[in-house]
């Protein structure tokens, strides 16, 4: 697998995670007020799916360097020192796009990191 088609399954892994993450802690405070446009209940992922994709478009090709200059038997734990700093600046990313506060942001990140670590 090459970094581009690895990138497309980080983001179809992680982007829909934080979706579902984030609506249950912003989503589902906004209230719902019908008019003849979209209702005000889906107003908030356009900045949740950009976040989500510019942490990932950050952070992704770092990553993939990095673990492509491990050797092999630094793999097993450089890979995971690698994971960590991602989650982190993800985090970061999060926190200061979406403003969850920093807490959320973190456990979004991890959460989302997880599901595309063991691919």
């Amino acid at each position: 697998m090459n970094q581009p088609q690895a990138l497309l399954l980080t983001l179809a892994c992680e982007v829909p995670v934080l979706l579902a993450l984030a609506h249950q802690h912003v989503g589902a405070k906004i209230p719902v007020k019908q008019t003849t446009a979209a209702p005000q209940h889906r107003r908030w992922w356009p900045p949740v799916l950009l976040a989500a994709i510019a942490a990932s478009c950050f952070t992704h090709p770092l990553a993939w360097h990095a673990a492509s200059v491990l050797a092999a038997d630094e793999y097993r734990r450089g890979i995971w020192l690698i994971e960590a700093l991602v989650v982190l600046a993800e985090s970061l990313v999060y926190s200061l796009l979406l403003r969850p506060g920093w807490r959320h942001a973190l456990l979004w990140s991890a959460l989302a990191n997880g599901t595309s670590f063991g691919l």
